[in-house]
């Protein structure tokens, strides 16, 4: 009887990690996304530097753009946090941005360490839940194995 709570409560811990972890895999996708982001806003502003009087296509929404001019480069605005949005040049709005890049990709790294772990956490309990399953040998077994279990083929308390 206590081994069955013991495997009950081990097989409940198997699904809680189960769901731990889907939650960090969905975690790493927005960080991946977030990282996608920044390189393509660096790329975009790499782009821009020293243009002048070129033509633009501004997003005002998804699918809906305006058409405009770019007159000046030398300037960009950044939201530097707390609701501020602070006039920087191109090169200063590109360090930031990095430096927002860098901080993900950290993030990233810490969920992926956390993965990891989980997966061993894992994998150690099933060896547990499977270990449980199988039942000592009470008889002349050839398998050589402590435990065999209903799908033994050289048990002969089992064909």
């Amino acid at each position: 009887m206590a081994q069955d709570n013991d495997a009950n409560r081990q097989i409940i811990e198997l699904q809680m990690l189960d769901q731990q972890l889907r939650q960090m895999e969905e975690q790493a996708r927005m960080i991946e996304q977030q990282i996608y982001e920044h390189e393509s806003m660096i790329l975009s502003l790499e782009s821009i530097k020293g243009e002048k009087n070129s033509d633009i296509m501004v997003p005002l929404g998804p699918g809906l753009f305006v058409q405009g001019k770019i007159d000046n480069t030398d300037k960009v605005f950044i939201h530097v946090g707390n609701k501020i949005i602070a006039d920087k040049s191109v090169d200063e709005a590109i360090g930031i941005i990095e430096k927002r890049r860098d901080k993900t990709m950290v993030a990233g790294d810490k969920i992926s360490t956390g993965m990891q772990n989980v997966l061993v956490k894992m994998t150690s309990l099933e060896s547990k839940v499977n270990a449980g399953q199988k039942r000592p040998h009470d008889h002349s077994c050839d398998c050589g194995e402590e435990h065999c279990d209903e799908d033994c083929e050289d048990c002969s308390e089992h064909k």
